[in-house]
Order: structure tokens, then sequence, then C-alpha cells
């Protein structure tokens, strides 16, 4: 059984992952068995756990999780100096602590792709495309380009059209990450958010929202990486997690996930 940590600052969902110990604090004393930490994004917990879940089974070691907005984890990890593999959203958060070199080896996993979502059925008929992000008589929520992987690409596809100032002061407000998205269409605050694609593979929200896929050339499939950390007290049991994620069997996890084609 996986153990999920919360760090003191990360508000979680325990509804997610009700079945697991949430903890406050990592408590990376002597253990009986070899442990692994893992700072994750949010959009990532899906195939995260399982691939953790056959880590453990194989090798007999405890993977702990701790998770929330990559903003959040990229700090975390900074100020912790402790643990074994960071795993944000978006690439360019651990490009940022491999020039820091606290990031030392990376593994690529697949890819994020950001869509646009709306309510299940398209109740407003909203088109594919940016348009509707800028239609006067359509909410919109966007993610906070500071605390969340999927705001730093919303920023990046808005400006390269420039419309992100245009967006940002008509959008009703902004959420730090993936799950604040998927609950401002849920509780009506947008008609039309972007979100990684892969929250329209997540079955929780098969009722909620409805996925708009947006063309290669409006958003760019960007690489889903994996980082091990220099603080690492087991760098081989994590070079293992990156190889195991790496594999035919860890890449199938994250096709089912949306993270893969």
């Amino acid at each position: 059984m996986i153990r999920f940590i919360l760090l003191s600052f990360i508000i979680v969902l325990v509804s997610l992952l009700c079945a697991c110990d949430v903890q406050e604090y990592p408590d990376l004393g002597e253990q009986q068995k070899p442990q692994i930490l893992i700072y994750s994004g949010m959009t990532m917990l899906p195939p995260l756990v399982e691939i953790s879940d056959l880590v453990e089974e194989q090798y007999g070691c405890e993977v702990k999780i701790t998770f929330g907005s990559s903003g959040h984890m990229y700090t975390s990890v900074q100020e912790n100096k402790i643990g074994d593999i960071f795993f944000p959203g978006c690439v360019s958060y651990l490009n940022d602590l491999q020039h820091a070199d606290i990031v030392i080896e990376t593994a690529n996993v697949g890819f994020n792709q950001a869509a646009i979502f709306v309510a299940k059925g398209n109740p407003k008929n909203i088109p594919a495309g940016l348009t509707s992000l800028i239609d006067g008589s359509i909410s919109v929520v966007i993610g906070n380009p500071v605390t969340g992987s999927i705001g730093r690409e919303t920023k990046a596809i808005l400006d390269a059209h420039g419309i992100y100032d245009e967006v940002t002061a008509r959008a009703e407000y902004q959420t730090t990450g993936y799950k604040g998205l998927v609950q401002a269409i849920a509780n009506g605050d947008a008609d039309v958010v972007i979100n990684w694609r892969a929250a329209g593979f997540n079955s929780a929200y098969d009722n909620t929202i409805e996925m708009i896929p947006l063309p290669d050339e409006i958003a760019a499939k960007k690489p889903l990486v994996m980082g091990l950390l220099r603080y690492s007290r087991h760098p081989e049991l994590a070079r293992t997690f990156l190889n195991v994620a790496h594999s035919d069997q860890g890449q199938k996890i994250f096709s089912k996930y949306g993270y893969r084609d």
C-alpha cells in the first residue's frame, strides 16, 4: 500500500485517494524496507499510483508520494532538500532544477497536451479552438501560471496568439491548477477552461466535463519527464523506478491515462 504524504502547505483532496494513509510530514527515518519519496503534480497521480504498486511488489520497497500543483512541488523540492524523484506536469520546472544541479538524471515517460474543456454535453455549443476564451458571452477560468503547470502552458499558448492579457482580464478568476479547473466547470463558475487532456481520461470526471481537443499547431505535445534528485538516499532504487516508468509496461499505463497516443 502506497502511503501518501501531505506537506504542511499543501491542501490535499483526500477524497481522491481515500484509501491512502495521508501524513502531514514525511517519515524518512530508518525503515525495514528501502523507501523512496516522489514529488508529483496532481494530474499524474493515477498512472503514478499504478507504477508505484508494480515497483513495490517487484522490488520489496516502499514508495511515498507527496502531491499538489507542480509549482508547489517545485518549491517543496528546493526547501525540503530530501526525496528521490520530481515529477512535474510541465518540463520547465524540471529544467530549472537541472540547471540548479538538483535534478541529476531524467526519464521521458510520455507527453502532456493542453485541451479545451466544457461541461458534459457542451451545453453552450462551444467550438474547437481559442475563440470562446474571448467571447463575452462565455465565462472563463484559467490556471495560474505561477502555481501550476497547466497555468504555465495556458499562458504560453495564449501569449503565442496574442490574447493572454485579454483572457486574463475577463476571466472569472485564476485557480491553482488541474483540479481547480475541473471544479470550475463542475461548480458552474466557467463555461470553458484550458486543462491537461489527461483530465478527459479520468473516469471520475466522466459525468462532469467533456474534452474538445486542440490541434498540435495550437497546443503542442510537451514532454512528460521524471527527474532523479541529488538528495536521493536510494538512487539505484529511484533509477529502477524511472526505468519501470519508461518500460513497455510503464508506457502502457501512461497510455491508458492519456499521456501517450
